[in-house]
């Protein structure tokens, strides 16, 4: 029998008299009661989960975490368009909350399911990112459950979860279907946001935050559906200049070279200094994602085009070079970077290089000037010593 008394409340209050008893309710569902010397771990476990909790709450601002009357955590939000502070008292994190829909698959999931999915099941996905790519993002069902994604962000949406609320469901079910549709607009809803994250991010950050959804793809935890992330995500950065480079500027990833070996990062301020688009040091970290999305390695062409783009054709006076090619020193780095190119050239190609490095001024005449090697003349010890005699008689 259940009696109902009216009372007077400011708060909503639990009271859970047996959990410590051996009770006849307890043994038909054969659960142990809980030990009092667990309490701590319960409270660290809720001091964990209420910050994500508050994520998509709709109605509560205000969270606020007791033991025994002493305040263990109080989280507060504030939420104004598109994002949402949310504040401990001692860190404050800015979200961003992107909202997505699936009413169309959802509601052909609806007709074929003939009523196992319900009408008043919500058709919308959230995505909060926060204002660093550090966490481990979680799957909700308005409150988070257990399942990590292992993607940089938490995801909300109306899921099926298991009778323990702890796991979503994804099985051959209906349910298991409705969770994967909502895990697909989830995954749409971010590439359609690829603006707002890289203005979200420094762009180190942005790159790890893209290395993450890659890498959590790939492991595709929970479901299949999870490396819908990358999938989509990934034309989407492609389409859109995301990569700095050595000289301060961003472009687009396939306009990106990389230096891959480290005779070719000695001479990186030579190609700084030709103004070749080299990936910042701060990004080489994670040029496994990047090559994914275009960024090449350096190659002789590169070079070659960038001696044509500086007007670099012919014979040119020594200290009208680059800053960096004034030196002897900084001649030899890139001839050795230039062999290292050449030594892992396709044979196929090396025609056409040696035509190309033929072009530009690499070479040193005998006047000291830098000529392209085809405008020179090789010429032994008495052919130089003959006309060098000729030219000062001049």
């Amino acid at each position: 029998r259940i009696i109902e008394t009216l009372m007077e409340t400011k708060e909503t209050e639990f009271r859970l008299p047996w959990v410590f008893d051996v009770s006849e309710v307890r043994k038909e569902l054969r659960l142990s009661p809980v030990e009092r010397d667990k309490l701590s771990d319960y409270t660290r476990q809720i001091n964990q989960s209420i910050e994500s909790a508050a994520l998509f709450l709709k109605q509560i601002k205000e969270l606020v975490l007791k033991r025994n009357g002493h305040l263990i955590r109080r989280i507060e939000t504030l939420k104004e368009n598109d994002r949402l502070l949310l504040s401990d008292g001692e860190r404050d994190i800015i979200w961003r909350i992107f909202e997505g829909h699936f009413d169309s698959d959802a509601e052909i999931i609806r007709k074929k399911s003939r009523g196992v999915i319900e009408t008043k099941k919500k058709s919308a996905v959230t995505i909060a990112i926060p204002d660093t790519p550090q966490i481990n993002g979680l799957l909700h069902a308005f409150l988070p459950s257990e399942d990590n994604t292992g993607l940089p962000f938490h995801i909300n949406a109306d899921f099926y979860p298991t009778s323990d609320r702890k796991r979503i469901i994804f099985d051959e079910t209906f349910n298991g279907e409705w969770n994967e549709a909502a895990i697909e607009c989830t995954a749409e809803t971010l590439a359609d946001h690829c603006d707002d994250i890289l203005g979200i991010y420094s762009n180190q950050d942005f790159w790890e935050f893209v290395e993450r959804v890659e890498k959590a793809s790939e492991r595709r935890q929970l479901t299949n559906h999870v490396n819908l992330f990358w999938e989509k995500l990934k034309p989407e950065i492609e389409q859109r200049k995301s990569v700095l480079t050595s000289l301060g500027t961003i472009v687009y990833p396939e306009e990106s070279i990389f230096l891959d070996i480290e005779e070719l990062v000695k001479a990186e301020e030579i190609f700084k200094d030709l103004q070749i688009n080299t990936l910042h040091p701060d990004l080489r970290s994670k040029i496994n994602v990047l090559r994914k999305t275009g960024v090449k390695n350096l190659n002789i062409a590169n070079v070659h085009h960038a001696f044509i783009a500086n007007g670099l054709t012919q014979r040119t006076e020594i200290n009208n070079l680059p800053e960096s090619l004034q030196t002897h020193e900084g001649w030899v780095l890139l001839w050795v970077a230039l062999n290292k190119l050449w030594d892992r050239a396709a044979q196929y190609d090396r025609y056409n290089i040696q035509n190309d490095l033929g072009t530009i001024p690499i070479a040193f005449g005998s006047d000291g000037a830098l000529w392209p090697p085809n405008q020179l003349l090789r010429a032994g010890p008495k052919e130089i010593e003959f006309f060098s005699k000729i030219s000062s008689a001049t």
